[in-house]
């Protein structure tokens, strides 16, 4: 009996040994890999992107993944060199701009921005003030839409709306200050060095926009 017993002791041992799975070699495999792919690794250095993007890309390096063809932001005299007028939409909002803007609401504008055109975050100048990238996005939409509309100095204080006639109501206040330099400098204190923050969309399906920098064929 004691006979039996060792016996069936040891085929019960045999047994589990041969179906417990084998995580031995396994871990050697995998080790050896990982290893293996660490060494084949092509680790990038870190990029100057940050000192490119300070004004906007330039357009003419590829950081970040970025394609050296990509259009980069646009400069206002190209714009007009190439005669580019706005949508039929804009046509209307700047007509009744000119005629009457006494109850004019600047989101209105926002609106009609987002609807024909892109928005890209650039620096900005305006009088003595650096508007930084992604600082005061909503003057800087104004202020390329005004130039691309070919606004003077008064048209153009007129978009900021509510806001403008905030500062009429207190001329020696410090609120808003981008509609205080621009009442102060004009034009001539917005040079556009970075281009203009915004580019038409294309306008359908089916067609194009031929002053479009968005379109991709």
């Amino acid at each position: 009996m004691k006979l039996a017993s060792i016996i069936v002791l040891a085929t019960t041992a045999g047994t589990s040994h041969a179906f417990s799975p084998s995580c031995t070699n396994n871990n050697v495999r995998a080790a050896a890999v990982s290893s293996s792919s660490t060494l084949r690794a092509n680790i990038r250095d870190a990029s100057d992107k940050k000192d490119e993007l300070r004004f906007g890309w330039d357009g003419t390096s590829a950081l970040g993944g970025a394609v050296e063809i990509a259009t980069p932001a646009r400069m206002l005299a190209d714009i007009r060199a190439a005669g580019e007028d706005v949508p039929d939409e804009c046509e209307l909002y700047n007509a009744n701009v000119e005629m009457d803007a006494d109850s004019l609401k600047m989101e209105e504008l926002m609106d009609l921005i987002d609807t024909h055109y892109e928005v890209g975050l650039l620096e900005f100048k305006n009088g003595d003030i650096l508007n930084k990238q992604g600082e005061n996005v909503g003057s800087a939409k104004l202020l390329s839409y005004a130039a691309i509309s070919d606004f003077d100095k008064e048209t153009t204080l007129k978009l900021w709306g509510q806001y403008y006639r905030e500062v009429l109501a207190d001329p020696d206040g410090d609120s808003h200050q981008n509609i205080r330099n621009f009442m102060k400098t004009g034009w001539d204190g917005v040079p556009f060095e970075n281009g203009v923050a915004i580019t038409r969309k294309k306008i359908g399906d089916a067609d194009w926009d031929g002053f479009s920098e968005s379109w991709i064929p």
